[in-house]
C-alpha cells in the first residue's frame, strides 16, 4: 500500500481546489491531506461504491453543470 501526506500549506492553489472539491469541504491551513492507494484485492469492498456516489444519477450533463456552478460559487463565498 502506498501513502502520501501533504500539509495544506504546501499545496498549490490548484491542488488545494482539487482536494477541496473531492472532499466536499474547505481545507484549513492547520490540516494535512493523506492519500492511500491499495491494490483492489486488499479492499473488501473493492468495486462497490456507497449510495451517495450516485448523486448525479438521472441528471443531464446540463443539470450537472448548473449544479457544479452553484457549488463552486458557494465554495468561493465561504472562503472569504
Amino acid at each position: 500500500m502506498e501513502c502520501a501526506t501533504r500539509k495544506v500549506t504546501e499545496l498549490s492553489a490548484e491542488e488545494r481546489r482539487v482536494y477541496e472539491a473531492a472532499l466536499g469541504t474547505v481545507l484549513r491551513d492547520d490540516q494535512q491531506v493523506t492519500l492511500q492507494v491499495a491494490a483492489a484485492e486488499q479492499s473488501p469492498a473493492a468495486g462497490i461504491l456507497p449510495p451517495w456516489c450516485n448523486v448525479y444519477a438521472g441528471m443531464s450533463d446540463e443539470e450537472i453543470e448548473q449544479l457544479e456552478a452553484v457549488i463552486l460559487d458557494r465554495a468561493v463565498i465561504s472562503r472569504d
